[in-house]
Parts: C-alpha cells; sequence; structure tokens
C-alpha cells in the first residue's frame, strides 16, 4: 500500500490526483483548506469503497500542516507520495499589479509547497524512500505577459526543485516537476484575476499573448491528463525530473529554447498583424488563426 499525500484536492487537478490514485489502489490523504468542500468527493469514495480520506490543510499556515502531518503519521506511519498541488494564479503587468499579488502567490504557490516537503522529508529519510511530486506550469520556463506573478512562483519551485533532488537522492527520495499547460479546473474558468485595462501602457504586449491564453481556455486540458501524466512520472523504470503535460507546454517550452532572450523579449515590441503572425508560425511553430500546433 501506497500512502499519498495530496494537497488542494477540493478541485482541479488534486481532486483529479485523489480520485485517480485512490482508484488505483492507494491510501490518498486529500487534502484542502475547508474539508466541507470535498463531500462530493467523499460521496464518490464511499461509493467506490475507495481508501481515501480528507484532511484540513492550509499550506500558508504551518501549525496546520503540522497538525495534518502529525494525523497522517499516526493512522498509516508514513508518507510515500507527496504531491504538492495548491496554489493560486494572479497576474497583470508588473508595474500595475499590487505588491500582494505576487506576495500571495509567492506565499502559497512556492513557500506553501517548501512547509510541506519539509514536513515529509524527516519521514522520508527514515524510510529510505519517498516522491515528491512539484505542481508547476509551462509559464515558468516560459514566462509571458501578463502573468509574471504567477510564473515567478512557479520558476522558484523549478529551480528549488533542482536543488531538492540532489539533497534527497541519497535517501532514496526521488522529485518530478510537472509542467502542464492550461488545464480546466477552477483557477482558469473562475472570474480572471488578471486584470486587463485598454487603456494601460502595457496594453500592446497584452493583446498580443491574449488570443493564444484565450484559444487554450477554449481547449483546456481535463485535470485527469496531469493525475496519468504523475501515474506515469512515479511508475516509470527509468524515471526522470521534469515532465511537460499537453502539447501546449510542449511547443512553448521547444519554442522558448529556440528562442534568445532578445528575441523572446522582441515579443513586446511587434506592433502590425503581420509581426505577430510570424512569432507565433515562426518562432512558436503554433497556426497564428487556430492557434493549433503545426505538425512537422
Amino acid at each position: 500500500m501506497t500512502v499519498m499525500l495530496i494537497t488542494g484536492c477540493s478541485t482541479g487537478i488534486g481532486r483529479a490526483c485523489a480520485v485517480h490514485f485512490a482508484r488505483k489502489g492507494h491510501r490518498v490523504y486529500a487534502t484542502m483548506r475547508n474539508p466541507s468542500a470535498g463531500e462530493d468527493l467523499m460521496d464518490l469514495a464511499h461509493g467506490e469503497s475507495l481508501d481515501l480520506r480528507i484532511f484540513a490543510l492550509d499550506v500558508n499556515v504551518q501549525s496546520s500542516v503540522d497538525a495534518c502531518l502529525a494525523s497522517v503519521i499516526g493512522e498509516s506511519g508514513a508518507v510515500d507520495v507527496l504531491i504538492n498541488n495548491a496554489g493560486i494564479l494572479g497576474g497583470g503587468s508588473i508595474e500595475e499589479t499590487d505588491i500582494e499579488v505576487f506576495r500571495a502567490n509567492m506565499e502559497t504557490n512556492y513557500i506553501g509547497s517548501i512547509r510541506m516537503i519539509k514536513a515529509v522529508l524527516p519521514v522520508m529519510r527514515a524510510q529510505k524512500s519517498g516522491a515528491i511530486v512539484n505542481i508547476s506550469s509551462v509559464w515558468a520556463r516560459a514566462a509571458m505577459t501578463p502573468l509574471s506573478p504567477y510564473a515567478a512562483s512557479k520558476a522558484a519551485i523549478d529551480v528549488f526543485s533542482d536543488a531538492l533532488a540532489q539533497e534527497v537522492r541519497p535517501f532514496g527520495i526521488r522529485v518530478h516537476v510537472m509542467e502542464p499547460g492550461i488545464v480546466e479546473t477552477p483557477m482558469t474558468t473562475a472570474k480572471p484575476t488578471v486584470k486587463f485595462d485598454p487603456a494601460s501602457p502595457y496594453a500592446g504586449p497584452t493583446m498580443r499573448a491574449l488570443p493564444f491564453l484565450q484559444s487554450r481556455a477554449q481547449g483546456r486540458w481535463a485535470p485527469e491528463l496531469v493525475a496519468q501524466a504523475i501515474d506515469d512520472a512515479l511508475s516509470a523504470p527509468e524515471p526522470k525530473m521534469r515532465h511537460a503535460v499537453g502539447w501546449d507546454a510542449e511547443y512553448m517550452m521547444v519554442a522558448r529554447a529556440r528562442m534568445t532572450d532578445e528575441e523572446w523579449a522582441n515579443f513586446g515590441l511587434q506592433k502590425s498583424a503581420d509581426e505577430i503572425a510570424a512569432f507565433w508560425r515562426d518562432k512558436c511553430r503554433i497556426d497564428p488563426v487556430t492557434f493549433q500546433p503545426i505538425k512537422p
């Protein structure tokens, strides 16, 4: 039996992971700030006789993290897999976005993950085994306006994971970083938290990015795709650390790697329709009309 601790399970990727791994026969601790938000998840677990328990957990509160972990260890005596999924989305131009948006994104997405990792590492070291899965994003490696607060917090997870993997590998602990494209979750379907003002001095670059973001918003990946990708990563005979999830993640990462920093920054200078179309078509290999991948 594998004991799995997953954060942010009330909706989206966290919920999909909880259901996926419980159906695979694992013991799943699905955590969320407000357990009442998980009533439908608990009904599903009871209906299918799944080994799934819902615990209260706020990754921003150390006492909540400590209490949750103590309960998990008290019941199961182990944590084999931690999936750091809890997160928020915020954005806007850097000049116009309130500093608290940056602080909140960093606190929940990055510091919250660190709190969880610090909590489980003594347990995993004692076990001499374990896996830590950090949910990052394509925007961590191909940051675009107007998503800088969110992208920065996810990039911090990416860099932190490199150092973490070096530290914990001697103890039999693996680190995986999932970098999905745009996934259908309440975070991406709710009322936008990224403010856009056509009168803003930064409206130009934002308006050039919006058609791609809006196109992907209409074709978001199901969160179950991420759950399956995590399953594949954990069970791979030759595991690797980073995993792009979805063609938009794969294409944008490849496009960013092909470009110099100056070429990427020049996206903000393009003004004509032809220049913008050339960026998406020639640089990103994405059709500027349909915003679908251009096949090789």
